[in-house]
């Protein structure tokens, strides 16, 4: 109810609601849902959001490496997530591996 609070203090008018990817698909096709009146349109492209049975992450990103966050791992995440390799340079990799030695992604 906090995001509903916050979304009704920014938009005066109805808006489109655009997600191209899934990570906040279900937040907005949910609220979409609860409070039609704020949305113009809710366009949700190739989302799993309201597929029933096994999303497509959990085929894809299935039989990660061992140990998990481990450099390969981490590798393997972005090749998932990527049409090609070419972009995924040793710099990226070592930022990936920065951060899931924070407490704070150690906590979650």
């Amino acid at each position: 109810m906090r995001v509903l609070g916050l979304l009704v203090c920014i938009i005066a008018r109805p808006v489109s609601a655009n997600d191209p990817t899934s990570r906040g698909a279900y937040l907005v096709a949910r609220l979409t849902l609860e409070h039609p009146e704020l949305f113009k349109t809710c366009i949700l492209v190739d989302t799993n959001t309201w597929r029933p049975g096994i999303s497509k992450n959990e085929t894809v990103m299935a039989n990660p490496p061992l140990p998990r966050l481990s450099r390969e791992s981490q590798r393997r995440v972005l090749q998932r997530y990527s049409f090609g390799y070419e972009h995924i340079t040793e710099e990226w990799v070592d930022t990936m591996m920065r951060v899931v030695t924070l407490p704070k992604y150690q906590r979650t």
